[in-house]
This record gives structure tokens, C-alpha cells and sequence, in this order.
């Protein structure tokens, strides 16, 4: 099996802006399409013709956001609760898929619940103002439905929440792969038909799966990856034999891509990436803790440390970045508060707040 693991790298962003003809007193939709794990440098007049054809050559008036970004820590509960926040991690409150609380737990707590939302998401706010408004969440991952799922006196969710609940425990066929990603369109289709959200936030689990299992690079995640562009198009010939596609804008995007970190010593990494820790010792950080919360390591200064700030090189033939730096460890670390009024410090229960960071640009 590869290793593989996500990335702040270039993420797909995309929108399809149907005839803006429509009159004020015309209903709009908005429809935004996620492909879970999708990086942009993938897409290929062949292996995604559909969204190559959008961002590229198409009749349709799109636009591609070549530059876009995932928000940092590069992972799916964080750009999901990004997307529909439209604040980053520090403020909106998901700062990965899971953390650790700063009371001794066995265990890291998951994200994926809307309780930890520190602000309003768009079905909260839409909700809230526009009631009359239909709005739509259907995840592939079904976990990802609790994340928008009601909070009393917090949160409120969308009028048609749904998630694949069989994606939980469906074994992969590496020859077909997942069915995800057709299960979650059936979905769309069937919302869109009966209900007529004017929003909708819908997300495609399968790319993200199978790259985990098989690897980014992997003849499934290809296939993944043309299933997810079938999708699309599947779901743009059904919309443009609706009357409202002259008034629909369908914006397609991802939450991170993808890289390969199993060893390639022609590549410079003589063992797995992951193993930030040995990159730490070889620069000489011996008081800080990495943790591993997924697919991403934060990095802690140990308790008791008495270290001071500094900036210290990496190895000139290490992998990483180039520089990193460590703030002075002058005692208890600043933890943020949640709604409840609970310390949710994110860290390891041995660690004190983080204190050191490589920088934004280390693993391009």
C-alpha cells in the first residue's frame, strides 16, 4: 500500500456562471460542488475531459481559479467547515479532523461535529435571514453531515441534510473502486428534482479514499478520478435541461490535493515525509513534540522545555523547509476558548501550546 497524504498544494477552483439575464425577481441558484482530494495539476484533457473542457476550452462561461489554495491544516473537516464559514481554521474553530484536548484524554476528539463551530456556516446564516430559502447539505462521507448538523442556540442545518451512510463501510473493488461518488449524484439529482434548493453544498468522497488507500498516483485513484469528472458532466446534462440553468451558478472545487510521501530517494526523500520528527532532531529541536493528527503533524514544545527563540536551518540535504522558527517557551501556552468556555487547546495533553511551525511553503 502507498503512503500518501494531503497538501496545501493548488486545489481546484471553478466556477460555472449560467445566463445572467434573469430578471431581479427571478429565483438563482447556487450549487457548490466539492470533489473531495482533488488537486487541480491532475486535470487532464484526458483523464477529467469534463473540467478540462470547463477551465480551458468550453462553451460555458467558467472561470478557473488556478491559484486557489487549500486553507491550512490541508485536511477535510478543516476546508469543508472553510468553504462554508468563509473564515480559516484560527476563527472558525475545525483546526484539523481531530485534536487533542488539553485535559489528559486517550485519545484525540474528532471534528466532525458542528459543536466546535465557532462561527455561523451559510445554512446558519441563510437559515437565519432567508428562511423562505431551500438549502441543501449531501456528503459522501456521511460523518461529514454532523459537522452542519443542529446546535441549539449555535448552529442550524440545512432543510435537506443527507449523508451516504454506506460509505462507512463499503469495501473498495480496486478494479471499480468506491460507488460513492455515483450514490452521492443519485443524490443531487433526486434533491434537485424534488426539492429545488436555491443553495446547495454537496461533496464527492471517492478521489480522497482511494488515494489514501492506493496512493495518489495509483491506477485506482486515476480511475477514481475519472469517475468524479463523469459525475460532473452527469450532473451539467442535467442541469442544462432544467428551466433555472439560465439562472443556476454551479461552482465546482476540493478541500486539498494529493502527494505521494512513500520513499524515492531520486526525489530526495530517502524515507517517508511523515516522519517529520527526525527532520526536527537532525536541526537540532530536541524539546518539540510532534503530533500526528492524520495525515498532518503539529509541532509542540514539550512541558518543562526551556527553550528560546531561535531560527535554525534544515540539513541542506533534508526534505522540508528551509527554515523554521521557534518561539521562546516562557510557560503556559495561550489556549483558546470554545463557546462552552472550555479550554480546547488543540496539543498534546503532554505539551504546551504550539510554539514552532515550518514554513507555508516547506512541503510545495
Amino acid at each position: 500500500m502507498r503512503i500518501s497524504r494531503t497538501r496545501s498544494l493548488v486545489t481546484l477552483g471553478l466556477a460555472v456562471a449560467m445566463a445572467s439575464a434573469a430578471t431581479a425577481a427571478e429565483s438563482r441558484h447556487v450549487y457548490i460542488l466539492l470533489i473531495d482530494g482533488l488537486d487541480a495539476r491532475r486535470l487532464t484533457d484526458q483523464a477529467t475531459p469534463t473540467l478540462w473542457a470547463l477551465s480551458h476550452q468550453g462553451t460555458l462561461r467558467a472561470t478557473f481559479y488556478s491559484a486557489a489554495r487549500a486553507a491550512m491544516p490541508s485536511v477535510t473537516n478543516t476546508n469543508h467547515a472553510a468553504i462554508m464559514t468563509a473564515a480559516y481554521s484560527a476563527a472558525n474553530g475545525i483546526v484539523g479532523n481531530s485534536f487533542w484536548d488539553r485535559d489528559p484524554a486517550p485519545a484525540p476528539v474528532s471534528t466532525e461535529s458542528a459543536q466546535y463551530l465557532e462561527v455561523e456556516t451559510l445554512f446558519t446564516v441563510i437559515e437565519k435571514e432567508r428562511p423562505a430559502l431551500v438549502t441543501a447539505g449531501l456528503f459522501g462521507k456521511s460523518k461529514l453531515a454532523n459537522l452542519f448538523s443542529v446546535v441549539p442556540d449555535q448552529q442550524r442545518a440545512p432543510d435537506v441534510l443527507w449523508g451516504d451512510a454506506a460509505s462507512e463501510s463499503e469495501a473498495i473493488d480496486a478494479r471499480v473502486g468506491f460507488a460513492s461518488d455515483q450514490r452521492t449524484m443519485d443524490e443531487v439529482v433526486r434533491t434537485i428534482e424534488q426539492r429545488q434548493p436555491d443553495f446547495m453544498f454537496a461533496a464527492l468522497p471517492d478521489v480522497d479514499r482511494t488515494s489514501h488507500i492506493f496512493g495518489p498516483d495509483s491506477a485506482p485513484a486515476h480511475n477514481a478520478l475519472s469517475e468524479a469528472d463523469r459525475q460532473v458532466g452527469r450532473l451539467i446534462a442535467f442541469l442544462q435541461q432544467r428551466e433555472s440553468w439560465s439562472r443556476t451558478v454551479l461552482m465546482i472545487t476540493a478541500d486539498h490535493g494529493f502527494a505521494s510521501v512513500e520513499p524515492n530517494r531520486a526525489e530526495g526523500r530517502p524515507y517517508p515525509l511523515v516522519l517529520f520528527g527526525r527532520e526536527l532532531l537532525r536541526a537540532g529541536f530536541t524539546d518539540l513534540v510532534p503530533v500526528a493528527t492524520g495525515a498532518v503533524e503539529s509541532i509542540a514544545l514539550a512541558s518543562g522545555s526551556r527553550a528560546k527563540t531561535q531560527r535554525r536551518r534544515w540539513p541542506a540535504d533534508g526534505p522540508g523547509s528551509r527554515a523554521c522558527v521557534g518561539a521562546a517557551g516562557s510557560g503556559r501556552g495561550v489556549v483558546p476558548r470554545s463557546k462552552s468556555g472550555r479550554r480546547r487547546g488543540r496539543v498534546h495533553p503532554g505539551a504546551r501550546a504550539p510554539r514552532l511551525a515550518p514554513r507555508a511553503s516547506a512541503h510545495r
